[in-house]
């Protein structure tokens, strides 16, 4: 495999993760929003990101590489029946 062609494979594999990750984080931001819209204070944004939203952006990943690894062991199921 060529440089070129492990390249556009990386590419597709962060694009691919990226669009799985969207909805998630999506989820999360919109929480924070909802949070901030309560009535919390201008001041306790920073720690409101800190303490609520940022381990919310953790926590999406766990279900969008769950996610990932199911479309990537399914397309690789895929290509395997095909060349057989």
């Amino acid at each position: 495999m060529s440089v070129a062609d492990r390249a556009i494979e990386v590419g597709e594999f962060q694009m691919r993760f990226i669009l799985i990750a969207l909805p998630f984080i999506a989820l999360a931001v919109y929480g924070f929003e909802r949070f901030i819209a309560a009535g919390a204070s201008p001041g306790d944004e920073v720690i409101l990101f800190v303490a609520f939203l940022w381990p919310m952006v953790l926590a999406a990943l766990v279900p969008t590489i769950a996610v990932f690894a199911l479309v990537e062991h399914l397309r690789e199921r895929r290509k395997r029946g095909k060349s057989a």
